[in-house]
């Protein structure tokens, strides 16, 4: 109950920081894509099946470092490129 309890504020801290890196606006349902297009890489390597082969079980042996820097990359590069074409779909629309 605490989790969910917790979820909103959660939401909102993201929808806060992925808003001031893209752009978009908080209330805009672009925005609450984004955050599934961040977060699920992130949650794979959380939730995702240990042992085995496979890419997962790849990943999880190379050096963490390296691994949280290419994600965060990956992220940042995201972020902006859907804030630059929410821009530019909204200066044509104006």
């Amino acid at each position: 109950a605490h989790l969910q309890a917790a979820a909103p504020l959660r939401l909102s801290l993201l929808k806060g920081l992925f808003s001031e890196v893209s752009g978009i606006p908080v209330d805009d349902p672009a925005l609450t894509r984004c955050i599934l297009c961040v977060t699920a890489p992130w949650a794979m390597l959380l939730i995702g099946p240990r042992g085995g082969s496979g890419a997962l079980h790849e990943i999880l042996q190379m050096p963490s470092a390296s691994v949280a820097s290419q994600l965060y990359r990956f992220a940042l590069a995201g972020l902006q490129d859907a804030g630059l074409q929410h821009a530019q779909a909204h200066a044509t629309l104006r």
